[in-house]
């Protein structure tokens, strides 16, 4: 989804940049952290805006 890799994804939600979810056994990561994720990444992108 993100194009990033299992050591990244993991290295963010330490980071606390994306926030995950426990459902079950499962361990989610919640949509809004990654939008959050992409809208900075937009951003530092395209200053001028």
């Amino acid at each position: 989804m993100l194009g990033i890799g299992r050591s990244k994804t993991y290295e963010l939600i330490e980071e606390g940049r994306l926030e995950t979810v426990y459902i079950g056994a499962r361990r989610l990561v919640k949509a809004d952290s990654i939008k959050s994720i992409v809208d900075r990444s937009t951003d530092s992108q395209n200053p001028d805006q």
